[in-house]
């Protein structure tokens, strides 16, 4: 008797050891952070931002709070060893802006009102349902993206003359939207195997069209660890970075004026390792940067009568800017519900508009029932 308790003992003790040794083995095993494109798959993927801006000029200055949600749905058309496409479909637009020099603008294609911002409803409207295409090569680097010069016409088409219209092909264009490609999958990840503690370097980027300048940050990944993420086996990584320089847009004739004065960036995001696909990021980035003002040439003498016009348009511009973002890639189902639920405020709103309407002309015929009686009086 007592030989088979300790026959047991000794198997159970081995039991935990070998449990042990497998759980430390597993975590300290590398895994890579590869992309994977299963032909077919479909989900989507949506975007909630935040951002701070306040720029400041010699001639005055605007800050501005905007909030957005933006919704795709991809779907990855083929896949093969020499490369992937994938379409994005514009599934959600939802954009609020207050500022003092514009007041507070609103659009949400999901929940449509009469409120909406003339403006931003002409420049939105035209993309809802409307895809772009992406064809990536065998390093899954985006070699062209087709569908943008047609949206591009749709939207100029049915908002000209449209102040935030006027901008738009500097924030979409081929060029910007590869790029917007390469920084949310693709340039975070590691090119080699890596375990919990492991760090690596990546360059990070933030777009500001309308000043013609793209914010560098040097970051530093590192895996934090390895676990459970909806199921799925992933990867915990952590990121922060510094803002280095601010280099002109792609395209642009000229040099930036804008120097970095500070900045940096944090944030994490899950890999799904199943899935071959980041599925959640969170970033929280801040910035400033400033052009210098122009000096008057001191070889000139006095001033001239007429100051001449700038040489640089920027001169004295500062712009900082804080944001808080947050990616997540869901299901089809999700979306489908979200949509069901938003339909439902949508008739709401319209309903409670439609009687809201309804009573503003009950008034005013009764006013001018008044109005009438009070002449036919006299």
């Amino acid at each position: 008797m007592f030989g088979k308790l300790q026959f047991s003992a000794v198997i159970t003790a081995l039991a935990f050891a070998a449990a042990a040794n497998s759980r430390t083995a597993s975590a300290e095993d590398a895994v890579s952070l590869k992309p994977k494109f299963k032909a077919g798959e479909t989900c989507y993927v949506e975007s909630r931002i935040d951002i701070e801006n306040d720029m400041k000029g010699p001639m005055g200055g605007m800050k501005m709070d905007i909030k957005k949600i933006a919704g795709q749905i991809q779907k990855i058309e083929s896949s093969t060893v020499d490369g992937v496409e994938l379409s994005f479909a514009f599934d959600r637009m939802m954009l609020s802006l207050k500022s003092a020099m514009m007041g507070d603008l609103a659009y949400d294609s999901d929940i449509p009102s009469v409120e909406d911002a003339p403006y931003l409803k002409q420049m939105f409207d035209p993309m809802i349902g409307q895809s772009i295409r992406f064809k990536l090569d065998r390093d899954h680097k985006v070699v062209d993206v087709t569908g943008v010069d047609e949206i591009v016409k749709k939207v100029e088409s049915a908002a000209g003359g449209n102040p935030f219209a006027m901008g738009f092909k500097q924030g979409f264009n081929k060029e910007t939207l590869a790029d917007m490609w390469d920084e949310m999958y693709i340039r975070k990840l590691p090119t080699t195997a890596v375990k919990p503690g492991d760090t690596w370097q990546y360059k990070g980027e933030q777009d500001l069209p309308q000043a013609g300048v793209v914010v560098k940050f040097d970051c530093i990944c590192q895996l934090g660890k390895l676990g459970k993420h909806n199921g799925n086996n992933a990867a915990f990584v952590t990121f922060t970075g510094t803002a280095t320089t601010a280099e002109a847009r792609k395209g642009a004739s000229e040099a930036t004026p804008f120097k970095v004065e500070k900045g940096y960036q944090k944030g994490s995001y899950v890999f799904d390792l199943d899935r071959g696909m980041i599925v959640q990021e969170v970033l929280d980035m801040t910035f400033v940067i400033k052009a210098p003002e122009e000096k008057p040439d001191a070889a000139a003498g006095d001033k001239p009568a007429e100051d001449p016009a700038p040489t640089n348009p920027a001169a004295g511009m500062s712009i900082a800017m804080h944001s808080n973002s947050h990616v997540s890639v869901r299901s089809m189902d999700d979306r489908a519900t979200e949509k069901k639920e938003n339909d439902r405020k949508a008739a709401e709103l319209k309903k409670k508009e439609e009687a809201e309407d309804a009573s503003e002309d009950t008034d005013e015929d009764m006013e001018d029932d008044a109005s009438a009686d009070a002449n036919s009086d006299e």
